[in-house]
């Protein structure tokens, strides 16, 4: 097992005024990884569902990122939600902005329900508009640590 340190600060300013700093860490053994880029070119359709790679992940995946660097919400798809459902982005967990980041960390195993899956489903037909509007085509980037 490799052990990996996600760790994360977030300064904000509170309701009351000033500044205010919180720091986060988690730390993950894995022993296997998955990571790379997802193309979603031009031309796509909505309710188009995409795995995310888990490779040699295929127990549990304690480490999970994926970040949206199209011009359109993506929907997060976890574990076993249906295959076929119409429309696909309903049985989305969640939409992830243009340009968000979606993350899992956990230091040990769940006991049930292990992240086993993850996938993204796209929320509209990617078109290429023209400027000045910002293009919609563009990848998803993932990285999966688990065992």
């Amino acid at each position: 097992m490799v052990a990996a340190a996600f760790a994360s600060t977030l300064t904000y300013a509170p309701g009351g005024g000033g500044s205010l700093t919180q720091s986060f860490g988690v730390n993950v053994s894995y022993a296997a990884i998955s990571a790379g880029t997802i193309d979603v070119g031009v031309g796509t359709a909505i309710d188009t569902t995409i795995e995310i790679p888990f490779g040699g992940v295929n127990v549990e995946a304690q480490g999970v990122v994926i970040k949206n660097n199209t011009g359109i919400d993506i929907g997060i798809r976890l574990n076993d939600l249906p295959t076929v459902v119409a429309p696909a982005t309903s049985a989305s967990i969640y939409r992830l902005a243009p340009g968000g980041m979606w993350m899992h960390w956990a230091p040990k195993a769940a006991g049930s329900q292990k992240l086993t899956k993850a996938a993204f489903v796209v929320t509209k037909t990617v078109a290429n508009p023209a400027p000045p509007a910002p293009p919609e085509a563009g990848t998803v980037e993932y990285i999966v640590l688990g065992s």
